[in-house]
């Protein structure tokens, strides 16, 4: 059988977390996804706790960095992300 590595995803959010936790829940031991970072544009975001509790790492992006017009989100930080 050949074994195919995970395909890794980003979650985007702002938010408390609660719609985080649940997608980290559903893949936290998924055969072939892996949340691979939690991505947010506010510092204060609960969802980055929630990330933590998941031992998922976590990015801060500002909403500046975010929307300059030479933002490159692969070269910003070192995951590999598939979707």
């Amino acid at each position: 059988m050949d074994i195919q590595p995970k395909k890794k995803i980003a979650i985007f959010a702002s938010g408390k977390g609660s719609n985080a936790a649940c997608i980290l829940a559903y893949f936290q031991n998924h055969p072939t996804i892996e949340v691979a970072v939690v991505i947010s544009n506010s510092a204060t975001a609960g969802v980055l706790a929630v990330a933590e509790q998941y031992h998922v790492p976590s990015v801060f992006i500002s909403k500046q960095s975010f929307a300059a017009a030479d933002f490159d989100l692969y070269a910003y930080f070192p995951f590999q992300l598939d979707l």
